[in-house]
């Protein structure tokens, strides 16, 4: 990993399973409902408030032009995954909420006149209207279908570049490529073939499949946060990494080595790159890329010298 590639970013907008939070620069004329007792921590001149509770297994957000939220759930709530919640007076309190769709996922994103949003194997969208609004909860119109789902890391986040393509996220089921009941690793790992990697598609055609896409980077184990920055164009990830180095290979880690690493970094990913999953990872102890385990590593050996 290119340590220019390490970017930091400070978010202004937190979402969690049973409260909804916003952090932003104080107005007087808003409701003082300020959360207390809490370790956030945020710039002068910012308050963190309690917007909406109870919301259920809330995900990634969309704002709209005119300030409504759009929320996706993990977990259905009311039969229904997606969240709209709405400030009415403009109080900083959400005071109208509506749920549609009937599908669980994580990704959900406003562009260029719809709004899209993930399950765990597909992507779909809705028409908007001049503010913004979903003008069709029960008909939305299906870009992407039949991308893998094992039940872990089956989060589909995604982003578009200013060319209408899309970028998807696909994680990886196997925590390292692990042949099955061993602690040794595939040769070649056979699942980056269809996950553990970026793939792109056409944000515009409906009805793809996963065959229609083309893997954009490979070498993530599961990319949960992705961005298209269209100055430097390239796509930058929050990358989940691989666990257990000492329930396998307790030789070589400490228990609090395995609770710390690997680090869980951001990339910079240009279209080929390979950030080196399964085979290595980035020991931000040591600051290098360090052979996994699986792969011939003892904690120390470096490698991936062809990966970002």
């Amino acid at each position: 990993m290119k340590n220019s590639n390490l970017k930091f970013v400070l978010l202004g907008l937190v979402l969690f399973s049973s409260f909804s939070f916003i952090s932003y620069r104080w107005n007087a004329n808003l409701k003082k409902k300020v959360v207390e007792a809490t370790d956030i921590k945020v710039p002068a001149g910012f308050v963190v408030q309690v917007m909406a509770s109870d919301l259920g297994a809330t995900r990634h957000m969309a704002i709209s032009k005119n300030g409504d939220i759009y929320a996706k759930l993990s977990k259905l709530k009311e039969g229904k995954g997606i969240y709209l919640l709405r400030d009415t007076n403009k109080d900083g309190i959400i005071d109208e909420t509506k749920l549609f769709g009937n599908y669980t996922g994580t990704g959900i994103v406003i562009n260029k006149g719809f709004l899209y949003a993930s399950s765990n194997k597909g992507i779909y969208r809705y028409k908007l209207n001049a503010n913004e609004e979903v003008i069709d909860t029960e008909n939305p119109e299906n870009i992407v279908n039949g991308l893998l789902d094992h039940g872990r890391d089956n989060a589909k986040p995604f982003s578009f570049d200013n060319k209408s393509n899309l970028y998807v996220s696909i994680g990886s089921y196997n925590d390292a490529c692990r042949i099955p009941g061993t602690g040794t690793g595939m040769v070649p790992c056979s699942i980056l073939d269809s996950a553990g990697g970026i793939w792109k598609f056409n944000a515009d055609k409906l009805n793809q499949g996963f065959k229609d896409g083309t893997r954009y980077a490979t070498g993530i184990k599961n990319a949960v946060g992705t961005f298209w920055n269209a100055k430097t164009n390239s796509l930058f990830i929050t990358a989940h990494g691989r666990g257990q180095f000492h329930d396998f290979y307790p030789q070589f880690y400490t228990p609090k080595q395995s609770q710390e690493m690997p680090a869980e970094a951001i990339y910079e990913l240009h279209e080929g790159d390979d950030a080196g999953w399964p085979y290595i990872y980035y020991d931000q102890f040591q600051n290098k890329k360090i052979q996994a385990p699986e792969y011939g590593g003892d904690g120390k050996k470096v490698g991936g010298e062809k990966a970002i």
